[in-house]
């Protein structure tokens, strides 16, 4: 009579396909969450330009100012990826200040975004 002992060093199949599901959605996870912050990381470096053309326009602003040559209406230009317009309002709520909103759009990955910024100035 042969007998026959069982070698049970190792794992079974089911151990085997529990563990690569879970590696692999472990590894899904990781990949979205850096396809993520790559997203991120570029909407804000969009963000950070559309701040710096801002700031840029309302120093234009400030100029015009001192050569008292602000005139009410709007104004609208693209630069880079950027369509941007400001618009200088005639107001009376405040003496001597006018509302000054500058708006950037741009399109990033087939989506429109937008930033805002609304001040004052001298007339």
């Amino acid at each position: 009579m042969l007998s026959c002992k069982m070698n049970n060093k190792g794992f079974t199949l089911i151990e085997v396909i529990v563990a690569i599901g879970l590696l692999s959605t472990g590894i899904v996870f990781v990949l979205q969450s850096i396809a993520f912050s790559a997203r991120s990381a570029g909407l804000s470096n969009d963000m950070a330009k559309a701040v710096l053309l801002a700031q840029d326009k309302l120093q234009e602003i400030e100029i015009k100012e001192k050569q008292k040559v602000i005139v009410p209406g709007a104004v609208k230009d693209a630069k880079d990826i950027f369509d941007w317009e400001y618009t200088i309002k005639d107001s009376d709520t405040f003496k001597g200040l006018c509302p000054v909103t500058f708006t950037a759009t741009w399109q990033r990955h087939g989506k429109q975004e937008m930033l805002e910024f609304e001040t004052y100035a001298k007339r």
